[in-house]
């Protein structure tokens, strides 16, 4: 296993709103700017073991499978996936900060076959695209922090029900 690459990013939101939008699978293509498709392969709500495979916009990260290791809403949300033959692991501590939550990223990998500098390279890759992720989540997520949002998504989504 290679040492973790943190990275933290400040979401003007509660950490229950943050995380409930980090959770959806449901919306996902319509909440991450580069992702098209989101097929949950087993079944919802998002809990440890659940699976679904995404098609991003990149030709080189379509049909992606990811799973979900650990859900403890609203906290730690752990996603694994494979990069030609490397486990990785991305974890979102999700942390109430003074007006808002602090979600910091942690990757890792294990690949028995590569140096693990190679392993963690992969590993900060995924960081990256987190990290751009998390700036389409945090455009979900700080409207519902504001008592003048109004629903964009579904019918679901309001801010009563993310609490």
């Amino acid at each position: 296993m290679t040492a973790p690459s943190p990275k933290a990013v400040f979401i003007n939101a509660d950490p229950v709103a943050v995380f409930a939008v980090l959770a959806d699978l449901q919306n996902r293509d319509r909440i991450l700017s580069r992702v098209n498709k989101v097929v949950s392969v087993s079944p919802l709500p998002v809990q440890s073991g659940t699976v679904a495979v995404e098609t991003r916009t990149s030709p080189l990260a379509r049909n992606r499978h990811l799973r979900i290791e650990t859900s403890a809403p609203p906290h730690t949300l752990t996603l694994s996936r494979r990069v030609l033959g490397i486990r990785l692991l991305l974890t979102l501590h999700i942390q109430g900060k003074a007006g808002g939550t602090s979600v910091s990223l942690e990757a890792t990998g294990n690949a028995w076959f590569l140096p693990s500098s190679a392993t963690q390279s992969i590993a900060n890759g995924w960081t990256r695209e987190m990290e751009h992720d998390l700036e389409d989540i945090r455009r979900h997520a700080e409207p519902r922090a504001n008592p003048n949002w109004s629903p964009s998504l579904s019918g679901n989504d309001s801010p009563s029900a993310l609490q």
